[in-house]
């Protein structure tokens, strides 16, 4: 058995005993590897320790439960394991950065589930083999130049939306007298504060670089397009290789492990997807981009 796989044994032993009391030596056994060894493969695999991603999980998944019942927290503290309502608050506000009351009431004005950014799902073979190869795990700083992006607008849910809005925006580009001269093609992500599940909203569109300085000349506009100005910004930059379907490992990788290890904090909440020498992808096959992520220097590592 490969290692991937023995690590997906013990994933899928975590997610079928999150409720009991279970260790890192009950993982290893499920991998049928020593606890040594387990935890050095699992680390460089993962990139949690398996401690690390077993309380994360069952923080996780207790968003659920103080989102979609009245049970008291204390009593999710210890159906999750946790020992007392101070544990269990620590662990979440360390997390989620507020604690479980305050989730319970966003979810509540939301009127829904609402997944924090640092949520970590279960994990599956098919997203360590995803992070573990070519140059995802090695973002790199960047600076972003104030661009604006011209284009399509929509709530999206899925890949296929995604899709659907490239080829809805090949269409409108082709009916235009005057296109925009357009170097790349980029995907701008904006999660609202308070989402409900997986949408978000996207723009795909093309890049026309603002002026220096700006204001020297009005940016190319077209009053069946959505007009975004993005400011300069700090980003840190993945690559991302693989079809569109696979940008959930990507991105999940980026705020469910890179950022809680990180020494940096999402700047605003939004990415921004940049395709490769100008091409943009309509089919899922194939979408090779920069992910690029606003950053801003966390207040603890200052």
């Amino acid at each position: 058995m490969s290692q991937l796989a023995a690590v997906a044994d013990a994933l899928r032993f975590v997610e079928n005993h999150l409720k009991e009391e279970i260790g890192v030596a009950d993982m290893a056994g499920a991998a049928g590897y020593s606890l040594y060894h387990f935890s050095r493969v699992f680390n460089a695999l993962v990139h949690h320790t398996p401690y690390d991603y077993l309380v994360r999980r069952r923080l996780s998944e207790s968003t659920h439960w103080l989102a979609d019942t009245d049970r008291n927290i204390v009593d999710i503290a210890f159906e999750y394991q946790f020992g007392s309502h101070e544990t269990f608050s620590r662990a979440f506000k360390r997390m989620f950065a507020v604690p479980p009351s305050a989730h319970r009431e966003r979810c509540a004005e939301a009127g829904g589930v609402v997944r924090p950014a640092p949520y970590l799902p279960p994990l599956t073979a098919a997203y360590l083999e995803h992070i573990n190869r070519d140059r995802i795990l090695r973002p790199e700083p960047v600076e972003q130049p104030p661009i604006v992006v011209i284009g399509l607008m929509s709530w999206v849910g899925g890949p296929a939306d995604i899709s659907a809005l490239w080829g809805a925006l090949e269409r409108q580009a082709r009916s235009l007298d005057h296109p925009p001269e357009a170097e790349t093609f980029y995907g701008v992500t904006w999660y609202p504060q308070d989402r409900r599940g997986e949408g978000s909203f996207y723009l795909a569109g093309f890049a026309d670089p603002m002026p220096d300085p700006p204001g020297a000349r009005q940016p190319w506009f077209h009053p069946g397009l959505v007009t975004k100005p993005l400011p300069e910004m700090a980003c840190a930059r993945f690559v991302h290789h693989g079809s569109r379907s696979q940008l959930v490992f990507t991105r999940g990788y980026i705020y469910h492990t890179w950022f809680p290890h990180a020494s940096w904090d999402p700047a605003f909440p939004l990415e921004i997807e940049r395709g490769s020498a100008g091409l943009r992808p309509l089919a899922d096959d194939s979408c090779p981009c920069d992910i690029l992520v606003p950053v801003v220097r966390s207040a603890a590592s200052q």
